[in-house]
């Protein structure tokens, strides 16, 4: 083991992907939140946006000087359903109506993660995860609309928050759908040369 870790940067401030991170880790990371756009571009297809937005979030996390000797890692999640991306949302009717569209039905959730080492090599990967919704009512929908456990979440739910009982099935990654695929992460960290 080494006598000093590894300086790893999370560019996020989820606390989610800080927890995973954490616990496959063992040790202390910074976090960094990045300011990006994270409007999607006309007739893009949901992969090349998950991994666009999670490389420019890694890339504005790395014009921080400071950061020129850390690895440093980013992420981003979309759901999928129906050919209609889902990306996050602070609006309420937005996400009503993205949930009536997820009631009953399965739906894709993508999450990208992209790792930097500190001699500026990047690489990516993209981790797909199929999640089924039971039948949801009005009610259920507005019940869960006011606990506001929705803003900022791929799909407008938090998987192991209020809206677990909504779930009949997730096949995938547990770590993937909560933002941050932990295989692949230890997986790059350590093909670009985390010891």
């Amino acid at each position: 083991m080494p006598s000093q870790n590894p300086k790893i940067v999370l560019a996020s401030e989820s606390s989610s992907r800080k927890q995973i991170l954490a616990t496959i880790l063992g040790y202390p990371f910074i976090t960094h939140p990045t300011n990006i756009d994270e409007s999607l571009h006309p007739n893009e297809d949901a992969q090349t946006a998950t991994m666009r937005l999670a490389a420019a979030k890694l890339k504005a996390a790395a014009t921080n000087e400071a950061f020129n000797d850390h690895f440093i890692i980013a992420a981003d999640t979309i759901g999928v359903v129906q050919n209609r991306l889902l990306n996050k949302t602070d609006d309420i009717n937005l996400a009503r109506q993205i949930l009536r569209m997820l009631s009953g039905r399965r739906h894709m959730l993508l999450t990208a993660v992209w790792v930097r080492n500190p001699a500026g090599q990047m690489k990516g990967k993209l981790v797909k995860s199929k999640i089924k919704l039971k039948p949801l009512s009005e009610n259920e929908i507005e019940q869960y609309l006011e606990t506001r456990e929705w803003q900022g979440k791929a799909g407008c739910y938090s998987i192991f928050g209020i809206a677990q009982k909504f779930f009949i099935s997730i096949t995938g990654s547990p770590s993937a759908v909560m933002g941050l695929p932990a295989y692949e992460t230890i997986n790059l960290l350590k093909g670009l040369g985390l010891k």
